[in-house]
C-alpha cells in the first residue's frame, strides 16, 4: 500500500479517521489498513490493504468502523459528562446515565466490556448481546449499521420482541425493534439479553 498518509489515523482500535485538508474538496484517497472496514454513516464495505477514493461531502466526516466493531456511545441527549445544578433543563450523565446506546458494524463475533462491567456485542450481523454494568442499568439500543434487509424475527432470549413504527417510539418503549431501511434498531431493558434476528419479510 505504500507509505501510510499522515492526515488519516485509527483513533483506538476500530475506528478510520480520514478528514479532507484540501479546500474544496469533496472526496479523498482513504489507504485503508487491513480487513475490512464499513462507512460509519451509511454502512458501505470498503476492502482494507488498498487506497479507494470516498466521497466527503462538507459535513460528513470521512470515517469507518472495522467489521465487527461495537461502539457504545452515550444517548444523544446528553449535554454534558459534569453534574449539574439545573437537572430538569441539563442533560448530564452524572445524573443519570441512562440507556446505553451502540452503533454495531455486522462481522466476526465481538464482544467489549466498558469500564462499569457492562458487555455488549455482535456476532456476524445476526445477533446482538447486552449485560448490565454496575452505572449502565437500563437497557441499551442497539443500532446495526448496514442492514438493507428488514428481519421477518427479532427475538430476545428465545422470546419475540416487537416490530414498532418508529425510532422515537422505540426510544420510548421498553423493548423492540424498528427497521428503517438502512439500519436495524434494537431496545433491550436491563438484564442479560441476547437478541437474534435474520430472515426476509
Amino acid at each position: 500500500m505504500g507509505n501510510h498518509p499522515s492526515d488519516e489515523y485509527l483513533f483506538g482500535d476500530s475506528l478510520l479517521v480520514a478528514p479532507v485538508m484540501v479546500r474544496g474538496a469533496t472526496s479523498r484517497d482513504v489507504a485503508f489498513p487491513p480487513g475490512k472496514w464499513l462507512s460509519w454513516w451509511d454502512g458501505k464495505t470498503y476492502d482494507g490493504d488498498r487506497t479507494a477514493k470516498v466521497e466527503a461531502p462538507l459535513p460528513v466526516l470521512p470515517l469507518f468502523a472495522r467489521e465487527g466493531a461495537v461502539v457504545p456511545m452515550l444517548r444523544p441527549t446528553i449535554d454534558t459528562i459534569a453534574p449539574t445544578t439545573r437537572p430538569a433543563e441539563v442533560d448530564s450523565y452524572a445524573t443519570d446515565p441512562g440507556v446505553l446506546w451502540v452503533r454495531v458494524f455486522p462481522g466476526p463475533r465481538t464482544d467489549f466490556t466498558l469500564f462499569d462491567g457492562a458487555v455488549v456485542g455482535q456476532a456476524e450481523g445476526a445477533a446482538v448481546g447486552y449485560k448490565d454494568g454496575t452505572e449502565f442499568r437500563k437497557g441499551a439500543i442497539f443500532e446495526v449499521v448496514g442492514q438493507a434487509t428488514k428481519p421477518s424475527q427479532v427475538s430476545d432470549n428465545d422470546a419475540p420482541l416487537a416490530e414498532v413504527a418508529d425510532l422515537a417510539t422505540l426510544q420510548s418503549a421498553a423493548s423492540g425493534w424498528f427497521h428503517d431501511g438502512k439500519a436495524l434498531w434494537i431496545r433491550v431493558p436491563a438484564g442479560d439479553h441476547a437478541v437474534v434476528f435474520g430472515g426476509n419479510p
